[in-house]
């Protein structure tokens, strides 16, 4: 693939700093290199030792003097090398690209770690916007996903795959995702911890071309210099202390969970909105869609009517390009609450449709 008629012109322009080429290869080099290049802070005046992190099972992550020289000072703006390993290899495991065998020039696997998903999803703006000819897809639903190629292979499209839930799955087998069927080389896939490991840390990574995640990179070292290294290793040390098979066994628990809480939820809609809304029960996720009957436009039922009695949810209206167009959806979340919780929110979301239906008031 020409994966230069993608890159806007921003990004082209954009060339390696050599103070981050130098900081990478100085991390990268034997003890026996001297530096003279970089501004690095001497890790001496760091007012932090040591730390050590406790786990729920009763392990514990030690960080060392050593480790927390590196934890704390500057990174690699890809990644921390070793958590670049060690997504490289779970990548394989998990989806098996068929890029991962390609040359660089043809679209080779690559990865990079960025501060959360959505700051992958933010960095996608190296790629040329809202163009005919190079429109990126955003898509997950795998009943479509052979159609969705065949129109970015026959338009020559990239596919930009979001799936922070896909570890969030309730039955087996998973869905395939658009990286594990990519023979082309035209998919860009942001991962992330937050929904698994933790929200506050801000680690996710994306996966994607070679030549598509070097512009990413590129866009990192003029923006944040990297993601929070500390974190990185948090994730890190995780990981290695708990090993590929640890990781999804801790994966389960969390699907396990979220199943219940998603019965839960769905057992409070049945009682309280068989009659008001309409829904299909989620196969993943943390969210129960409804689709309102008798209400064009959610917005004001959400915004103003459910608020005064206390209980929030998501108008259909805010996941729109346009805001502004009426929707009939709202989205309930079923991630925190308890079941007492859900029940009371969906018996004052009856009582609320109702009476908007009634009166006809449902206008911003």
């Amino acid at each position: 693939m020409n994966y230069s008629r993608f890159i806007n012109i921003v990004s082209a322009a954009r060339q390696p700093s050599p103070i981050r080429v130098l900081t990478d290869l100085y991390q990268r080099s034997p003890p026996s290199m001297i530096s003279l290049a970089g501004g690095v802070p001497n890790p001496s005046l760091f007012p932090y030792e040591t730390t050590t992190i406790s786990l729920k099972d009763g392990s514990k992550l030690d960080f060392g003097w050593n480790i927390m020289q590196q934890a704390l000072q500057y990174s690699s703006s890809a990644g921390v090398p070793e958590l670049l390993n060690w997504l490289k290899e779970f990548q394989i495991k998990i989806h098996n690209p068929p890029t991962a065998r390609y040359s660089p020039e043809k679209g080779q696997m690559d990865i990079c770690v960025t501060t959360g998903s959505q700051d992958g999803l933010a960095k996608k703006t190296v790629i040329e916007q809202l163009s005919t000819d190079v429109l990126a897809i955003f898509f997950h639903i795998a009943f479509m996903m052979h159609m969705i190629f065949q129109i970015a292979h026959d338009y020559d499209l990239l596919i930009i795959e979001d799936d922070p839930y896909y570890f969030l799955q309730f039955e087996k087998p998973w869905a395939p995702s658009f990286l594990s069927l990519d023979i082309d080389g035209r998919v860009i896939r942001a991962d992330s911890f937050s929904k698994i490991l933790s929200a506050g840390l801000r680690v996710g990574f994306l996966t994607g071309p070679k030549p598509l995640i070097e512009r990413v990179i590129l866009h990192i070292q003029s923006s944040c210099l990297h993601t929070s290294a500390f974190t990185q290793f948090m994730v890190l040390q995780l990981l290695q202390q708990w090993g590929q098979h640890g990781f999804l066994k801790h994966v389960e628990c969390v699907i396990e969970f979220y199943k219940k809480q998603k019965d839960l939820m769905v057992t409070a809609a049945n009682k309280w909105l068989k009659d008001v809304a309409e829904w299909h029960e989620p196969a993943a996720g943390m969210f129960l869609w409804l689709k309102v009957k008798g209400i064009s436009d959610t917005y004001r039922l959400v915004m103003e009517k459910a608020l005064e009695k206390e209980v929030l949810f998501v108008p259909g209206n805010a996941f729109s390009i346009d805001s502004s167009q009426p929707s009939p959806y709202l989205r309930a979340s079923f991630s925190f609450a308890s079941a007492e919780q859900m029940d009371l929110a969906f018996q004052r979301l009856a009582a609320l449709i109702k009476e908007a239906v009634q009166t006809g008031r449902e206008t911003r």
